[in-house]
């Protein structure tokens, strides 16, 4: 993303005179905010340096801070050093000025926040001064913008050394013309954007072969800060919105899933219960059929299998522990005829073919320990 500060693009337009600077200087001749509508914050970033003059004190605050590099001096400019009445516009400090042509301009116009506002005197100097007193070498960039005060700022330079290479100047409203003054002193008009006129020195002229309007202003779809910052607080926004939306949604399903495993929890606990009950009824009914076929040969296959793990040694003492628990079992089901008789006839018929499955096990049991 290729970022650009100034109102009209005349950042980009100015960059486009330097290619080959990477490094270079600026005076910043009614600087405003170092940030909102600045002609110099991008090359600032791109890390030029400069003079930075605004009589506005919140504004020198803020660039004294943001601007560390910078000289940032608290004064007007005029064409002799002294104090002038200053109208600083409140809500539309870009149009404050020491101009009373404007001024009374300002009072009839109702498009512009120019009702509320305060004069107070202001510290003046001229560019001589401000220029000698900062021991400046070269100037690759002079930007002039104060409201109909041009005149007078360029009238206070002697325009000999250092020259600035080229000139930005506010041109959209000429009180007094200042262009015959630039036309004296070498320079030459390379271009305007409609609010501004561009001025290169004669010695300078080579760089007009740099200069190319559409590539500097449409060339990787450049955005406007306050727009960047518009849709950068519209995308935060939007996340904080997602966000939310999804918190709540994680929430909904953590609630969703304690449910699920309090269902869980509770199937399991009914089972275990099922699996009690169950249990509970078959031993009821183990002990309600004692005595019966089922229970003999149950009785049966438990004390073979008691008898194994006692000992597998002896064949003989097994056999006829075998043959006794038989023969024990049957004087059992003779003895309780009654409950043989309530029987069905096919329980019978099963039991006695687990019987003969039982004898056929000791068989083979029989055969293994032989």
């Amino acid at each position: 993303m290729r970022l650009y500060y100034a109102q009209n693009k005349e950042d980009l337009l100015i960059k486009s005179f330097f290619p080959d600077v990477k490094k270079g200087f600026y005076i910043d001749v009614g600087a405003n905010d170092p940030v909102i509508d600045s002609v110099t914050k991008l090359f600032y970033d791109e890390g030029w340096s400069g003079i930075n003059i605004e009589p506005i004190e919140k504004h020198i605050k803020d660039l004294k801070t943001q601007r560390r590099r910078d000289i940032n001096i608290q004064a007007g400019i005029s064409n002799k050093p002294g104090k002038l009445k200053f109208r600083e516009y409140i809500g539309g400090d870009g149009l404050s000025t020491f101009e009373a042509t404007m001024q009374k301009d300002y009072e009839s116009n109702t498009e512009q926040p120019t009702k509320n506002f305060k004069d107070y005197s202001v510290s003046v100097k001229t560019l001589s001064d401000v220029i000698t007193e900062n021991k400046v070498e070269h100037i690759h960039l002079m930007k002039i913008d104060v409201e109909g005060y041009e005149y007078e700022v360029i009238d206070g330079y002697h325009w000999k050394h250092p020259r600035p290479e080229l000139l930005c100047i506010e041109a959209n409203h000429i009180i007094k013309d200042w262009r015959p003054l630039l036309k004296k002193h070498r320079y030459k008009q390379v271009f305007s954007d409609g609010i501004n006129d561009y001025y290169l020195a004669q010695e300078s002229i080579g760089r007009q072969k740099f200069f190319n309007y559409s590539e500097a202003t449409f060339a990787g779809n450049p955005v406007y800060y306050p727009a960047f910052l518009e849709a950068e607080g519209q995308a935060e926004q939007a996340f904080k919105v997602r966000n939310h939306e999804l918190k709540n949604k994680l929430k909904d399903q953590e609630q969703q899933l304690a449910f699920l495993h309090n269902q869980q929890r509770d199937v399991r606990f009914l089972a275990k219960r099922l699996v009690e009950e169950l249990q509970h009824k078959l031993n009821n009914r183990a002990d309600g059929t004692k005595g019966s076929r089922d229970s003999l040969i149950y009785d049966h296959n438990k004390a073979i299998k008691e008898k194994t793990k006692l000992t597998t040694e002896n064949k003989e003492q097994l056999l006829s522990f075998i043959h006794e628990q038989d023969r024990q079992n049957i004087r059992r089901s003779q003895g309780r005829g009654k409950i043989k008789n309530s029987v069905r006839s096919w329980g019978w018929k099963i039991a006695a073919v687990t019987f003969r499955q039982g004898v056929a096990v000791l068989k083979r049991i029989a055969r293994v320990l032989s």
